[in-house]
């Protein structure tokens, strides 16, 4: 399951974003218990299909939410490499993800963790709460 992402005001860099804090995602987290099971074929399809649907500010916040994540958990093998060079940091992306287009990313949904692919599930969730899906 495919999605693309537009990523265009997005800057990440990875130092700053090891170290600062992203009240979002931190409430994201905490709201969630253990996950043990993967989202169901249902929960999958609603994520991938309503990413299209959404205004480029919630793909820039889910761009970010991605980035955070792998800040947080993974040990900088998929994270773009620490070098001086802004280009480098700006167009690498993790999980086998690649720009599709000026500013748009492409993610293969299914191999991202469990546990991102339901913090990005519950976010969606949230963000249709406030009837702002479309």
């Amino acid at each position: 399951m495919k999605m693309k992402i537009f990523k265009q005001k997005v800057g990440y860099k990875a130092k700053e974003m090891e170290t600062s804090k992203f009240p979002l995602y931190d409430s994201l987290i905490s709201n969630m218990s253990a996950v043990s099971k993967d989202l169901n074929k249902k929960q999958k399809e609603y994520f991938v299909q309503s990413v299209p649907k959404l205004p480029e500010h919630v793909h820039e916040i889910i761009y970010a939410l991605i980035m955070h994540w792998c800040s947080q958990n993974i040990n900088g093998s998929t994270l773009p490499s620490k070098t001086a060079d802004p280009w480098l940091q700006e167009s690498h992306v993790p999980f086998t993800a690649h720009f599709v287009d000026s500013g748009i990313v492409e993610f293969n949904f299914n191999i991202f963790p469990r546990q991102l692919k339901h913090l990005l599930y519950n976010f969606l969730k949230l963000h249709a709460s406030t009837g702002t899906l479309s």
